[in-house]
């Protein structure tokens, strides 16, 4: 027999008409699959598995469509060797399988194929709905990016029972949207856009199941559906929501608000805000940035929408706008807590730490403290305390982060109490940078946060670091005009020449409250000497005030050149007693002259105008226990004469001075162990500015005693301040008499650096580079 042409083979097959039919028939497959998988369901792999499988049987079609036309297949047929076109034969087709070879392609068997492996992946798919517990519809967003669905949310009718209701259905999705919409971030879709897909799906009389609402809400784009219902109960309107994360269809809250139908707006705005702290509760707390669903105390719907436009402006640094929004929510509840407290905070950066307001709105978050849960009572007590110098929550605060390690707002306060109240908690910037990290890693879009982590790079010298936290601030909150003062800061201490004679020129121009950031907060901070010079001499040059002269005086003493410190005294006596400085320069530089220490009136001024920790430390180094006894018994009537014109603070900070002094008494006398005692009780207590002294007393209690170590760990609390030479000074000391080579290198290095510019014959330079080459440095 001979086989006839290959055209005239394909044409004899009909090959155009069947691969016609065959997509035409696949078309309606995948239709069918679509619509099952949307109304059941189905995974979504469901389509893409049914193309494959489409694909699979073309070429098995065109497989059958080539073996039919060939005239062996038809004579095999005719003798009976073959199945017939439609024949399935499943016993021959068994027989061929158990002989290894495929079976005969017939237009049967092939038709037969489909259909069990269509049936095999719609049955599979149904057990997998079954046993993987997923929703019976589909829900996702489908018209928006995930990015703008994150935020979204569809309100769908409400289910309502009693024709007087019927009012409600579509009503209530313009109510609940107008009021969800813009609520801590989310957004809700437009009324118009969810009943244009309702009425798309849902028929006019018809009453649709959860599986229906879900998926309408779905195809407007959401990620969040709101389904509620409104009923009447007796007398009553029951107004009931349940919210629904479509990404899941989990149900992630619910809400209901019940009341007199004459109060309906009321009832909807009650019902508003138990619905988005349902929304809240189920994922969205990082758009609204609330801290404590039940913390969230306020029923007043323009209060939480306040509050919570407050948290946005807050996380972003914008602190004039958050101000704003917090006093609108306190307008609309006075005694909102966690509004209070923000506010406060608040203040505390767009003014200063110790701002009254920011003072007097703690005062009131402190007031309604017992309506919040521990976790946040803890951060507005110590919030607050940290306000006024208090120390009596640190330890509250210290283990508030161990019992809530994944909450970053408790990390910052605790790096912020560490930075500003410093070696106060005996926490170094170690510590402080330690907490801050912290806080920035587990929430790295609040921008606050960055300007610590700045300040503490600024702080260690650390350009790369401090440049990297600036940015990230000035990218969250899109400008970096609220903290000038830190840029300043950036150019005079970590800039080139160019830079430190902008940051000069820049310094002219801050306002009062950013030049006082900048000495207070950066340079008297700074181990960076020569640029705090200039900046305290800019500051001479602007104010002319006579403080910048004695910063001026200190900061030669700490660089070694006491000839020109010893020149400023003098100068400064001519105005008058000046104890203070004769002190710090007699007991931390080098002995001062008799005619000096009286022209200071060091020895003779009188308690109730004189430096009394100066002049009374004084008198325990000379022996003059009777003039060291005359502050002792003097301070406790001073803080008497407060506490009656309602001062409790300064009452409290000197009476606890006076045991600080009497201490000091009892270790220059020989009885470290005592003074010991009392100095670690007050520490912490006195007022700021003072607390240097204890702790520069309890450094050398510890010498005294001869723990070491301990000594060491409270000179290093002196860094940062007017004693920070001296402390290197001690520190190096120690540290060889420990034998830790490496650590008294370090000191007496740093020591060497701040004394780049010290006197010739100054002996501590000299004594420093003698420790120096002996220790191999």
């Amino acid at each position: 027999m001979t086989n006839p042409p290959l055209w005239e083979r394909l044409r004899r097959a009909r090959v155009v008409q069947v691969l016609l039919v065959y997509l035409g028939a696949s078309w309606v497959v995948l239709q069918i699959a679509e619509t099952l998988t949307e109304a059941l369901s189905l995974p979504e792999w469901v389509p893409p598995v049914a193309v494959i499988l489409l694909l699979v049987g073309l070429v098995v079609i065109l497989a059958t469509t080539w073996i039919q036309s060939l005239p062996a297949t038809t004579a095999g047929e005719a003798a009976g060797e073959l199945p017939t076109d439609w024949e399935i034969a499943p016993g021959d087709a068994l027989a061929s399988l158990k002989a290894g070879r495929l079976p005969h392609l017939t237009w049967g068997r092939a038709i037969m194929g489909g259909v069990v492996a269509l049936a095999l992946l719609f049955g599979g798919a149904g057990i997998y709905v079954g046993y993987s517990g997923r929703p019976v519809v589909e829900l996702g967003p489908t018209e928006v990016g995930a990015t703008d669905a994150d935020e979204g949310i569809a309100v769908v009718p409400f289910k309502v029972s009693g024709a007087e209701l019927e009012v409600w259905q579509e009503g209530m999705v313009d109510l609940l949207s107008t009021n969800l919409d813009g609520m801590g971030g989310f957004r809700a879709i437009d009324s118009r856009t969810v009943i244009a897909r309702w009425r798309e799906v849902v028929e006019d009389d018809e009453a649709p199941d959860l599986q229906t609402s879900l998926r309408v809400a779905g195809r407007t784009g959401a990620r969040y559906a709101v389904v509620g219902s409104a009923v009447g109960v007796g007398d009553n309107l029951r107004l009931v929501t349940e919210v629904y994360d479509l990404s899941d269809g989990r149900e992630i809250g619910s809400a209901q608000a019940e009341g007199s139908p004459d109060e309906v707006m009321e009832l909807v705005d009650r019902l508003s805000v138990e619905t988005v702290r349902a929304l809240m509760a189920g994922g969205g707390e990082e758009l609204a940035t609330s801290r404590n669903l039940a913390d969230l105390t306020t029923s007043s719907l323009p209060a939480l929408r306040a509050y919570l436009e407050g948290e946005r402006r807050y996380r972003h640094a914008e602190f004039p706008q958050a101000v704003d929004a917090y006093e609108r929510a306190l307008e609309a509840d006075p005694d909102f807590a966690l509004a209070l407290f923000r506010l406060s905070d608040t203040y505390g950066w767009l003014e200063n730490i110790g701002s009254e307001r920011a003072v007097e709105l703690g005062e009131r978050s402190i007031a309604v403290m017992d309506r919040l849960t521990p976790r946040n009572a803890i951060l507005v007590a110590a919030g607050n305390a940290l306000y006024s110098g208090d120390l009596s929550y640190l330890e509250d605060l210290e283990s508030a982060v161990r019992k809530y390690p994944d909450d970053p707002e408790i990390w910052f306060l605790l790096g912020e109490t560490y930075f500003h109240l410093g070696e106060v908690t005996q926490g170094t910037y170690a510590d402080a940078e330690e907490a801050i990290t912290r806080a920035v890693d587990l929430d790295p879009s609040f921008a606050p946060y960055h300007v610590h982590a700045a300040d503490l790079a600024i702080l260690r010298g650390d350009r790369e670091a401090a440049r990297t936290a600036m940015g990230a601030y000035e990218q969250l909150s899109g400008s970096k005009q609220a903290n000038p003062e830190q840029y300043v800061a950036f150019d005079l201490f970590l800039g080139d020449a160019t830079e430190r004679a902008a940051g000069a020129a820049a310094a002219m121009e801050l306002d009062e409250r950013d030049l006082s950031i900048l000495w207070g907060q950066y340079a008297y901070r700074s181990e960076n000497l020569e640029a705090t010079r200039l900046i305290a001499e800019t500051f001479r040059e602007r104010t002319g005030q006579p403080g910048w002269n004695y910063a001026l005086l200190r900061i030669a003493a700490n660089q070694g050149r006491w000839v020109t410190a010893e020149a400023m005294l003098r100068d400064s006596l001519q105005g008058g007693p000046e104890a203070r400085h004769a002190y710090l320069l007699h007991r931390f530089a080098r002995s001062q002259p008799d005619e000096m220490l009286d022209a200071a009136a060091l020895r003779s001024c009188d308690p109730r105008n004189c430096d009394a920790w100066s002049a009374a430390a004084f008198a325990a180094e000379e022996g003059d226990w009777d003039r060291h006894r005359s502050f002792v018994d003097f301070l406790p009537l001073r803080a008497d004469s407060l506490a009656e014109t309602g001062d409790t603070l300064q009452a409290r900070r000197t009476r606890v001075a006076s045991e600080a002094i009497e201490a000091y008494g009892r270790l220059r006398q020989g009885d470290a162990n005592g003074a010991r005692t009392i100095l670690e009780r007050v520490q912490g207590q006195v007022a700021p500015g003072r607390d240097a002294a204890v702790r520069l007393w309890l450094a050398e209690a510890y010498e005294a005693m001869g723990r070491r170590q301990e000594a060491l760990h409270w000179y290093e609390l002196l860094l940062n301040g007017d004693l920070r030479s001296y402390a290197h000074y001690r520190m190096a000391g120690l540290a060889e008499e420990l034998g830790d080579e490496e650590r008294a290198r370090a000191e007496w290095n740093a020591l060497l650096m701040n004394y780049e510019q010290a006197d010739p014959d100054n002996p501590r330079l000299a004594e420093a580079r003698d420790a120096m080459a002996r220790l191999g440095g």
